[in-house]
């Protein structure tokens, strides 16, 4: 192909804005005697009713009105503007920065076994870059091995796909080491090397149609009221549904309706601007004052909450207002009560490393604080001077129990049945072979003795 086939490569286009001035009719400190504003005033009173008379006549916007703004944008953008607008920017802006992203091809050969002869290189590396990206008006090839160019009229008649060849540089190096560690770089450039065709959009900037008179389309078999926006595939008019998205790196808030816990949702969908990677969502959710499960940001007094006479439970609150608070009188509580044993449920994998590293993040070790630090290498929370037992370990070890049913609420419920009585005894024998090691045995004994006569009675 010859070089003045480029000639109408891809033009990245500029868009510019004007700025228009604005002048300012101001009024000067010093007026005439002539002016009489002894007088009462009356020619501010007129220019007060002149604004007042310019404001209803503003307001007064009729339906006629309306619809006439409503032909005028049809009548100069057109119904697939959007549609046109983006294949465009597509191909102008997109497509490049798609190569641009993309990663280097590195190609490593591998040595083949030649036994007495030695590779004249250790190391050889083949790497291919990519970069300037042309795109040409839409071409056809003849049989005979002419091109010309291509009309939309032609790809429906001929079954062709009205398509553009697309063209890259491609940089090729070879980079090559010796067995005395020697580096040679061999360097070779291929400007614009054919890699495919793009199919194009009609009417965009890059068909043949674009900014073609009535005269000249209908000259050219098109008809003059066709707004293009779509795709000729195989002589078949194809097109793309327009989907609709909420743009990236802006920030929408939304208020929600009662009932509900939110009152206010705000959202954004974060990107780079120059990449095409996924868009990361963040929330952030305004608790309402009394929301659909009666939250509330107030302080609340203590409670007691008895399910079953046998069972009378008094609840102490502590008010706080900050996660620091939180955690230091948490850690100050421990330090009161000092427990010997810790009985927790999957702690060691979720509760006792997240509030160590909540404390971590605001300056506090948990390992001063209460003796526990977790060891991620054999995922285990320990402490020095008490006993932790996590259950799920036992659950997950001796109940058999499916993935999906090893929480705590559904293994409670299956511990009361007879048949899982064995794997209830099996938890105290583990519970008791751990409290050997504690320095309260006495009365973890009696504690045992109470757990194996409840079994038992079970």
């Amino acid at each position: 192909m010859e070089d003045d086939e480029y000639e109408d490569g891809m033009d990245m286009g500029y868009g510019g804005h004007h700025q228009r001035g604005s002048g300012h009719a101001g009024y000067g400190a010093e007026e005439d005697d002539e002016m009489g504003y002894g007088e009462g005033g009356g020619d501010g009173d007129e220019m007060e009713e002149e604004a007042d008379g310019d404001a209803e006549q503003q307001e007064d916007i009729t339906q006629d009105d309306a619809w006439a703004v409503i032909s005028a944008y049809f009548e100069e953008k057109g119904l697939v503007r959007q549609q046109l607008d983006s294949f465009d920017e597509f191909i102008q802006n997109t497509m490049q920065e798609i190569v641009d992203e993309s990663a280097d091809i590195e190609i490593r050969p591998e040595s083949q076994h030649n036994p007495g002869r030695q590779a004249e290189f250790a190391e050889t590396l083949h790497k291919i870059s990519f970069g300037q990206i042309y795109l040409s008006k839409p071409m056809m090839t003849e049989a005979d091995g002419e091109t010309a160019t291509l009309f939309p009229k032609s790809a429906r008649l001929r079954n062709l796909t009205y398509s553009a060849p697309l063209y890259v540089d491609v940089s090729y190096r070879v980079m090559k080491k010796g067995h005395d560690c020697e580096e040679v770089t061999e360097t070779a450039e291929y400007p614009k090397v054919f890699i495919g065709k793009v199919p194009i959009m009609l009417r965009s900037s890059y068909c043949t149609l674009y900014q073609q008179s009535e005269k000249d389309l209908t000259e050219l078999g098109e008809c003059p009221y066709d707004q293009g926006g779509y795709f000729i595939i195989n002589g078949s008019e194809k097109v793309l549904i327009a989907q609709e998205k909420m743009s990236t790196n802006h920030v929408y808030v939304f208020k929600k309706r009662h009932p509900n816990k939110f009152a206010y949702v705000a959202e954004v969908r974060s990107m780079a601007e120059n990449q095409n990677r996924p868009a990361s969502g963040m929330f952030v959710r305004m608790l309402s004052r009394a929301g659909a499960k009666g939250c509330v940001g107030e302080d609340i007094d203590d409670l007691q909450y008895t399910p079953k006479p046998e069972f009378e439970g008094y609840f102490r609150v502590k008010n706080v207002q900050t996660e620091l608070d939180l955690l230091k009188a948490w850690f100050s509580h421990m330090q009161e009560v000092k427990p010997g044993i810790y009985v927790t449920y999957n702690d060691d994998f979720f509760d006792w490393p997240f509030l160590e590293k909540r404390a971590a993040h605001h300056g506090i070790k948990m390992n001063e604080e209460i003796g526990f630090q977790c060891d991620n290498n054999q995922g285990e929370c320990r402490a020095k001077f008490s006993c932790h037992l996590d259950c799920f370990a036992w659950v997950k070890r001796d109940s058999y129990l499916p993935q999906g049913s090893q929480g705590l609420k559904h293994t409670c419920r299956l511990l009361q049945k007879p048949s899982y009585v064995t794997i209830l005894w099996r938890l105290i024998q583990n519970i008791w072979f751990a409290l050997q090691w504690s320095s309260h045995r006495q009365w973890l004994r009696i504690l045992y003795q109470t757990m194996l006569q409840h079994t038992i009675y079970t």
